[in-house]
């Protein structure tokens, strides 16, 4: 959404129309939900970056001012995750700082302790933040299974839906395939993105939401359940190499049924043999806009696929300037999920979903 570290990098409008041609996608839904890639601070000093540069190269920390918050909450986001490798760029007084400016907006701030929790049509949904990043309070671990099982579990047994997210994964062009292996960047250990996410739904996640590659990936049908491996760049400003493949970002709107909690897929104008209501699908070629309120559900082509390790990855969803995804309406939970960095951006940084 742009920075003020080391320098002012902010976009026209003082952003005032950053998500204004995304607005329609996001609107409509019983949760918008967005990785947040950076704090909302005013702090001055970084312990991540105490120089702005290192041998003539900058040092990557966001700093996005607190002000800006308000644009998220006018675009419609009702929850944003904190859990990821930038949100403690301004140390900890950064990161209560960002909890503060969301409190205050009214988004719910999701990572480790701080569970979202929704009220859909009587049914209880809670969104949970996971990450490979430095473990605080405000951070699920990623790399630890079984913890990542039990607190899913436990959600679980006091909710109706969860929903996870998670930051993780390797980053850049190279990332776009998604494998059941290890990851790392930059020496540093990202984790097993497939067991993490399969281990989440078989311990009662109803839909897995990941960001942080800065590409996109792949898409899973899990037992019924959706797995969305990454959506790519959403809200980038300035600075970031966004092009080939860094440069696509989706708004992923995903339709959940209110009882099982299984992904709705469904073509326009029809239902089920047992009379479940379907959410339609539309390819990214079709790129129909979203209307408010409409009652349609964008899944990329909606190839049902045991394994995400294709080639290319199944797109999410119809495409926007970054990244995104909503849960769905009545009768089914309606989620639309983004990637919202501070400064989301190109293969090089982190972004916000």
């Amino acid at each position: 959404m742009g920075t003020t570290f080391p320098e002012e990098i902010l976009p026209p409008e003082d952003g005032a129309t950053l998500f204004r041609a995304v607005g329609p996608l996001l609107s409509g839904h019983d949760v918008v939900f967005g990785n947040l890639e950076g704090p909302l601070t005013d702090v001055e000093k970084s312990p991540k970056c105490p120089k702005p540069r290192r041998n003539g190269r900058p040092c990557f920390a966001f700093r996005t001012p607190p002000r800006y918050v308000r644009h998220l909450a006018e675009a419609g986001f009702t929850a944003v995750n904190v859990a990821n490798n930038h949100s403690l760029d301004f140390g900890m007084e950064g990161m209560d700082n960002t909890l503060a400016a969301l409190d205050n907006a009214g988004i719910r701030a999701v990572g480790g302790e701080r569970i979202a929790l929704f009220t859909v049509s009587g049914r209880r949904v809670a969104v949970a933040g996971f990450s490979y990043s430095l473990r605080t309070r405000y951070v699920h671990p990623l790399l630890d299974l079984e913890r990542t099982r039990e607190v899913v579990a436990e959600l679980k047994g006091a909710n109706d839906l969860v929903v996870v997210s998670f930051h993780g994964g390797a980053e850049g062009a190279d990332a776009m395939r998604v494998a059941d292996a290890d990851e790392t960047f930059l020496g540093e250990e990202r984790g097993n993105v497939v067991r993490f996410a399969r281990a989440a739904v078989d311990a009662g996640a109803d839909l897995v939401l990941g960001h942080g590659p800065h590409v996109p990936r792949a898409i899973e049908i899990r037992n019924g359940k959706l797995i969305a491996y990454s959506l790519g760049n959403f809200a980038v400003y300035s600075m970031f190499n966004i092009k080939g493949p860094a440069g696509k970002g989706y708004v992923l709107q995903v339709e959940l049924d209110p009882e099982t909690g299984d992904v709705v897929t469904r073509r326009p104008g029809t239902s089920s043999g047992s009379g479940r209501r379907r959410s339609p699908c539309a390819t990214p070629a079709s790129r129909t806009p979203i209307r408010p309120g409409a009652r349609r559900s964008f899944c990329g082509n909606c190839r049902r696929s045991s394994s995400p390790t294709s080639p290319t990855p199944t797109p999410a969803a119809q495409r926007s300037p970054r990244r995104g995804s909503p849960l769905s309406r009545n009768p089914a939970a309606s989620f639309p999920a983004a990637s919202l960095r501070t400064l989301t951006g190109s293969a090089r940084s982190r972004g916000v979903p």
